[in-house]
């Protein structure tokens, strides 16, 4: 016997389905997805072998044309100051996220 998902399931499915449509008219047609940013930082906590994770050197741009972007520098001889990730494994991502929002 199926049970109503709950207000948040349809909430979230709703906005993410008018986010893509948005993204269509104002950016790449070709998208038929959108991020979910919030979600997969929740699961590098929660389940990091969903995630290829290497060792790098960050710093903060403070002046200049790139003032606030952040660099990522894996060169040799740079000491690493952060575990990034740059990788992950979508598929396994999304069977986890919708399980998450099943059990809602």
């Amino acid at each position: 016997m199926a049970t109503d998902p709950h207000p948040f399931v349809c909430f979230a499915g709703r906005y993410s389905v008018a986010w893509i449509d948005h993204l269509a008219k104002t950016g790449d047609p070709d998208r038929g997805s959108t991020a979910l940013h919030d979600p997969l930082a929740v699961a590098a906590v929660t389940h990091p072998g969903l995630l290829t994770f290497v060792d790098a050197h960050l710093a903060v741009q403070l002046d200049g044309v790139a003032r606030g972007v952040l660099i990522a520098d894996q060169r040799p001889g740079l000491t690493p100051n952060a575990r990034i990730a740059v990788a992950v494994d979508s598929g396994g991502f999304a069977e986890h996220f919708t399980a998450c929002l099943r059990r809602l």
